[in-house]
């Protein structure tokens, strides 16, 4: 199984369960399919960059998790990915780069990235047990929708 199906399973279990509040219907998890692979294809993401973007992803929930929405959403997966690529790889772009393919202005993904941090404490390092066990978890997911 791909990391963005996984991944997508991974949001799907967390609406299900109500930890993120639902999405208004089953196309917007089709548009959220779609946005994903279209993240991991523009941003070039290695799999060590999707893999600690879920990280990140699952930090906020666990520690904001009443502040995201199907409003939000895109915007927080997107800026956990821009923070998982500045991590690790060698070249990353300048966020006005990131905000032309993402659609948000420059000012608010500079603003959204600042308080992304803030949110999760700056906690940015995934050790090798967290990140395999991402990993796993990520590439073995069921998926039940497109």
């Amino acid at each position: 199984m791909s990391l963005v199906q996984g991944f997508l399973a991974r949001i799907q279990r967390y609406l299900d369960k109500g930890v993120i509040l639902s999405l208004p219907d089953q196309k917007n998890l089709v548009k959220l399919s779609q946005f994903i692979q279209g993240m991991f294809e523009l941003m070039l993401f290695s799999e060590a960059c999707f893999v600690s973007m879920a990280v990140y992803f699952d930090r906020l929930l666990s520690k904001k998790n009443d502040l995201i929405n199907h409003l939000n959403m895109t915007r927080l997966i997107f800026i956990s990915g821009v923070l998982a690529i500045k991590m690790h790889d060698d070249f990353s772009y300048k966020n006005s780069y990131y905000a032309k393919i993402s659609g948000v202005p420059n000012h608010e993904l500079n603003d959204l990235e600042k308080s992304f941090l803030q949110w999760i404490e700056y906690s940015l390092l995934v050790n090798k047990e967290e990140y395999d066990k991402y990993y796993t978890s990520l590439t073995s997911f069921k998926v039940n929708h497109p």
